[in-house]
């Protein structure tokens, strides 16, 4: 009987150290760290307090009411709130009316609750300048992730389940199995409160937990263990492979007037296309689906696009250019005789000089008008279907839209190109080329000076 006890305590003793190694592997200086820890409870979040009570550091407790499970809810937090008074650290609680943002946001309950979570945890470490948000999540926690990551579908970044830290979240119980975690709890008489929720086999955590996990133990008993090589063996070839993409991206792309642009003869050199395709694209909303239907355009006509809910990929004739949607109807503005400058939708300044005056060279981005021919108020907007104006040097109208394409102007700044009216009269395709109506003349006396400001 003394030997068995004396086992358990060395059992206990090396959670803790190990704990320890572990802050030491991957947080070197954690004893000079503040921490908010996430503490639903539970007997992994009330077994993270008692360690990081053991290991001597400041912390604070933060507690989420979701209102999801009536007065078991209510019982969590006042639980939480006794314990945190106890050890006398501090404590935050933050009600959520789950429900009602469920029903105006849907998706999972599940999912949603772990994003007002998260949210609010940076909130407050953000606010009180803690270093770190801490949780339970264990080794059983990320085994499960795996599953069903792997279910669901998903591609590498997926495999590597839980991250022990990332975006300020760390995770420290990460290399302790569940087992681990009760026997503590059980040696040391930690309280915890139990969560009916967790039986509830309607959730897919819950029911990978309780009917696949036990199945695969069977087969492979050191089934978590085995896991979490995985997914530490994942994380280590992501990381190759996520090197590879920026490298691969470094070569096909570069910045275009606030876009990206992406070359196409450089991309058709990869393979596989569609896999480069979706880790470049990927990031600005595309799905897998989409890019796979970029990669087939490649060679087709240019000029089509495609949309994600924030950008909009435009396959030009040997570029493809990656643009944030932007709503350009409404971007107008008036420019009144005596303006010297405004800054929207396009920054622009404005001078009246003499005919003889020095300082009046000319580039794209200055245009030069004969200031009698001008009608006040101006007027900035974007250019649109059907406008047309005698491009300087000619003698009859150009559509705008004919004269964009004659120029090869890309797509994608096409959609950024506005025009200075005069009168409902196009006095200037703004960086481009002014109507010839408005030049200036040897009768000209005073010259009105546009000039687009960087």
């Amino acid at each position: 009987m003394i030997r068995f006890k004396k086992v358990i305590l060395l059992y206990l003793g090396r959670l803790l150290k190990e704990l320890q190694c572990w802050l030491d592997d991957n947080l070197p200086e954690w004893k000079e760290k503040s921490y908010l820890l996430g503490v639903s409870g539970g007997v992994d979040s009330s077994v993270l307090v008692h360690l990081f009570k053991q290991i001597k550091v400041p912390f604070a407790v933060a507690h989420c009411n979701f209102g999801l499970r009536g007065a078991e809810s209510d019982q969590d937090e006042v639980f939480v709130k006794k314990m945190a008074e106890s050890i006398r650290v501090k404590f935050y609680i933050k009600h959520f009316d789950t429900p009602a943002t469920k029903a105006s946001e849907g998706g999972s309950i599940q999912m949603l609750a772990r994003n007002l979570r998260y949210d609010w945890f940076e909130h407050l470490r953000r606010e009180h300048t803690y270093d770190f948000v801490v949780v339970g999540s264990h080794g059983d926690d990320l085994a499960e992730t795996l599953l069903i990551n792997l279910t669901r579908g998903t591609g590498i970044k997926g495999m590597h389940g839980i991250l022990p830290l990332r975006n300020g979240i760390l995770r420290p119980l990460l290399p302790f199995s569940r087992a681990d975690i009760l026997n503590y709890a059980t040696q040391k008489s930690v309280v915890f409160r139990e969560d009916s929720s967790n039986e509830n086999t309607k959730y897919v955590r819950n029911r990978i937990r309780k009917d696949v996990v036990p199945v695969l133990k069977e087969i492979n008993p050191r089934f978590a263990e085995t896991m979490r090589e995985n997914a530490s063996r994942f994380h280590h070839t992501e990381l190759i492979y996520q090197k590879e993409i920026k490298r691969q991206l470094g070569l096909c792309s570069f910045q275009a007037d606030g876009s990206l642009g992406l070359k196409i003869d450089q991309l058709k050199k990869l393979d596989p296309l569609e896999t480069y395709l979706f880790e470049f694209l990927q990031p600005y909303g595309f799905s897998e689906i989409t890019t796979n239907e970029i990669a087939l355009r490649l060679n087709g006509i240019s000029g089509k696009q495609f949309l994600s809910s924030t950008h909009r990929a435009i396959v030009d004739r040997e570029v493809i250019f990656i643009s944030k949607l932007e709503e350009l109807m409404g971007l107008e503005a008036d420019v009144m005789e005596g303006h010297q400058e405004i800054n929207g939708p396009i920054r622009l300044s404005f001078q009246k000089k003499a005919k003889d005056s020095e300082g009046l060279n000319q580039g794209s981005h200055i245009a030069l008008f004969d200031f009698e021919k001008l009608k006040f108020p101006l007027q900035i907007r974007p250019w649109m279907l059907g406008d047309k104006f005698i491009p300087l040097g000619m003698k009859s109208f150009k559509k705008v839209s004919d004269f964009l394409i004659d120029i090869k102007l890309p797509i994608h700044e096409k959609e950024k190109t506005f025009v200075l009216i005069s009168n409902h009269k196009i006095v200037w395709l703004i960086g481009h080329r002014i109507d010839d109506r408005f030049k200036i003349t040897p009768e000209t006396k005073t010259i009105y000076k546009v000039e687009i400001k960087n």
